[in-house]
């Protein structure tokens, strides 16, 4: 790993490419990149007064990395990257992870059990409020997706939850691959 004085928070490959995020003690959000594996690593961004807390790395040429009220789309050529970002939104949220199922739905998660949806590649984000009960006390940190409508979030105090994404139930579904193409389609229909 890079060697200097940042906390790592999160880091996440796909196949030889990944990217580790974390946070100095001067307060600035920092971000490398490697393309070998984890061999070596170059330095990707170095965001000063925000946070980095946690990086999806979807293939050799996207990732996502969230933190203090951001989510960046980044976009990796070699060991140059491009960040954007798709979400710096009012009220502030803490976004501490991110998980894609494919190149078009994914998934954050904040502070205060926050969740928001993308199903855009991460173009726009919608705050998915019927996945969690309202007024949740459990802060939920983590989050992963098993399968099309299940996700398990945990977070403190040893919570964890079981949530059921049933918005994609009743429609048609398509996957995609990397240049947008469809690779595989279902109609509610059929």
């Amino acid at each position: 790993t890079p060697k200097d004085n940042t906390d790592w928070k999160a880091v996440h490959f796909a196949d030889n490419v990944g990217i580790i995020v974390g946070n100095d003690a001067s307060g600035n959000a920092k971000a490398y990149i490697s393309v070998n594996g984890g061999d070596s690593w170059n330095l990707a961004t170095d965001k000063p007064s925000t946070q980095f807390n946690a990086v999806y790395v979807i293939d050799q040429s996207m990732a996502f990395v969230v933190g203090t009220n951001v989510i960046y789309k980044v976009e990796i050529n070699n060991t140059t990257t491009t960040w954007t970002p798709v979400y710096s939104g009012t009220p502030q949220i803490n976004f501490t992870d991110v998980f894609f199922r494919d190149y078009k739905i994914g998934y954050v998660i904040g502070e205060g059990g926050k969740i928001l949806k993308t199903v855009n590649g991460g173009d726009e984000w919608n705050d998915e409020k019927k996945l969690v009960t309202p007024n949740d006390p459990n802060n939920y940190t983590n989050i992963t997706v098993l399968d099309n409508n299940n996700l398990v979030s945990s977070g403190n105090n040893g919570t964890t939850t079981h949530l059921k994404d049933m918005s994609d139930e009743f429609a048609s579904m398509f996957w995609y691959d990397r240049v947008g193409r469809i690779i595989v389609s279902q109609n509610a229909k059929q």
